[in-house]
């Protein structure tokens, strides 16, 4: 009996193609992707200030597209970064995770979503737990100074998350992505745009057990058992060159630290 399969091979940079399978033959199958041309006319914001074609801007910028996150195997916003941009790198110490490029952290990296500068946690940690990548348009990264455009604090780069905007009267989208020990998440979105208003509710939950690949630390635990949620409700109107934005967010986040002295003095 003959079983067919397709197989749809992707990866972030080549096209994507479906190819079918037969598994009673056992030939070797050999898989070539061709290399995806970068779109020229796409529209980004972060090394101008404002909207202009990538093939205008002065400074070379990497864009990692909606498509390219689904496609991806990570779930966690940091891994994406990590896995599709050279020289990005996520550390982690025990203030929690952080983002390297080309060697600088956190404090000389900024930070945005849409264009609006993130808050810094102690020692420049951000909380990426935050932003779902369910809800991620694209991302946009240079790795170079912007001192001039965005203070003496961005001299390892700009790393700027562009959120989705709806494009449809009415849209609504649901999603479950399993990646157990490192996150479990649930996400619910609905979109509406009437005349000059759109109205976006962004809901999300996400679980993990944590894991530990440090038995040798007795200070710090690669990744802790935590329960994050948040609603998000966004309302923008835009009528010629007045916008106005109003964003309201409901977030809540538990980590349960463990305490690793107590649990090596009971091993002992």
């Amino acid at each position: 009996k003959e079983n067919r399969y397709i197989l749809e091979v992707s990866h972030i940079g080549y096209i994507s193609q479906e190819i079918k399978v037969n598994t009673s033959e056992s030939n070797t199958l050999s898989i070539y992707l061709d290399k995806k041309i970068i779109d020229m006319q796409q529209v980004v914001v972060t090394a101008l200030g404002y909207e202009s074609y990538i093939k205008d801007t002065p400074i070379i910028t990497h864009v990692i597209t909606s498509d390219e996150i689904q496609r991806s195997p990570y779930n966690l916003i940091e891994d994406i970064m990590e896995f599709a941009i050279p020289n990005v790198q996520k550390t982690h110490d025990s203030h929690g995770d952080k983002i390297t490029i080309q060697g600088l952290d956190n404090k000389s990296i900024v930070f945005m979503v849409d264009g609006n500068k993130i808050a810094g946690e102690f020692a420049g940690n951000i909380d990426f737990s935050m932003i779902d990548a369910s809800d991620i348009e694209r991302i946009e990264i240079i790795r170079s100074g912007m001192s001039t455009l965005y203070g003496s604090d961005s001299i390892g780069g700009i790393i700027n998350i562009i959120t989705k905007k709806n494009k449809k009267k009415f849209s609504m989208q649901a999603s479950y992505s399993y990646d157990l020990p490192i996150i479990t998440t649930y996400s619910f979105n609905i979109g509406a745009k009437l005349y000059n208003f759109n109205y976006k509710l962004h809901v999300d939950y996400n679980e993990s057990p944590g894991y530990d690949l440090t038995d040798f630390s007795k200070e710090i635990i690669t990744l802790n058992e935590n329960i994050y949620y948040k609603i998000k409700n966004s309302l923008f109107y835009s009528k010629n060159k007045f916008n106005i934005n109003y964003t309201n967010k409901y977030y809540i986040k538990n980590i349960n630290k463990v305490n690793l002295h107590r649990v090596y003095e009971d091993e002992k």
